[in-house]
């Protein structure tokens, strides 16, 4: 049996080359991002020590990721639970995405009617069966 690849290890991986983007589920109490995201269906957030707008308390550990993001220029702190995070990928050196189809939010499943029957992927995602952390 393949060992399931934690978020936490993927994330500090593609952090150690580039910049890392993640899905997530913004809907949730527990999630904090700007209030004008929260009602999307997923959204797509940008980490990394290399931005062109720094992130100087850029953070991860056991229970998320967290950070000061720029939207339209304006600072925002953020804190995501891994939970939440559903599929992350390199910027700029990898656009393979790993995805964790059990947190993967149903408006976005049912958005991806061949993930939900076939359970195929598009052409260079990578699967990773856990989740929830």
């Amino acid at each position: 049996m393949t060992p399931i690849l934690d978020k936490l290890s993927v994330a500090q991986f593609i952090l150690s080359r580039d910049n890392l983007h993640v899905y997530l589920d913004p809907r949730p109490d527990d999630v904090t991002i700007p209030p004008w995201l929260k009602h999307q269906d997923e959204v797509v957030l940008q980490f990394g020590l290399s931005c062109s707008i720094p992130i100087p308390d850029l953070h991860l550990d056991e229970s998320g990721i967290y950070g000061t993001l720029s939207f339209q220029q304006t600072p925002y702190t953020c804190a995501i639970p891994w939970k939440r995070i559903w599929a992350m990928y390199a910027g700029r050196t990898n656009n393979q995405p790993f995805v964790w189809e059990a947190d993967r939010p149903e408006p976005v499943t049912e958005k991806m009617p061949a993930l939900r029957r076939n359970k195929k992927l598009p052409r260079g995602w990578a699967l990773i069966a856990g989740g929830k952390k």
